[in-house]
């Protein structure tokens, strides 16, 4: 009989730390479900963004990737000074290096669309001279993108293509 209770016990205890487990890795999975929607359901996205918000259990690192997704969508309502401030932050403070990349081409994206090339090629020039050393492929496909653009908006087409 003791012996029953403490595999019920056991078999409690295994349930409660596969919930939590399920559980973290599910808000991995929806703050990733969010970056993948941003652009084709910006409802949708601003919706799981705010569900995020109210999550106690994010871990510093998913509470990095949410306040980029933050920033990315205060570009989009072309809040560029918040979202400038949301990943200047994000630059000092993160842990993750990917966020930082993505973090700084998002700002150089913002630069560009509020029309201050200045900052935006200054910026460029430092992460172009990054861009060996990065291995993530969408980090560098990011980059490239937003370099591409940087020139387009600036009439240098052809240097703009080379990016592409």
């Amino acid at each position: 009989r003791a012996q029953r209770r403490g595999w019920r016990w056991l078999a409690v205890l295994c349930g409660l730390l596969w919930s939590i487990a399920v559980a973290a890795s599910g808000l991995a999975d929806r703050l990733a479900h969010a970056d993948a929607i941003k652009r084709k359901d910006f409802a949708g996205f601003s919706a799981m963004l705010e569900s995020l918000d109210q999550e106690p259990a994010l871990t510093p690192a998913e509470r990095e990737y949410l306040a980029y997704l933050h920033g990315w969508r205060a570009i989009y309502l072309l809040q560029y000074d918040v979202a400038l401030q949301r990943f200047d932050a994000l630059i000092g403070t993160a842990t993750d290096a990917l966020i930082r990349q993505r973090a700084s081409a998002s700002r150089i994206n913002a630069l560009t669309l509020a029309r201050r090339y200045e900052e935006a090629f200054s910026g460029l020039n430092t992460m172009l001279e990054r861009l060996p050393g990065l291995s993530d492929p969408s980090a560098r496909e990011q980059i490239l993108g937003i370099s591409g653009q940087l020139l387009i908006e600036v009439g240098e087409y052809e240097q703009a293509i080379r990016y592409s």
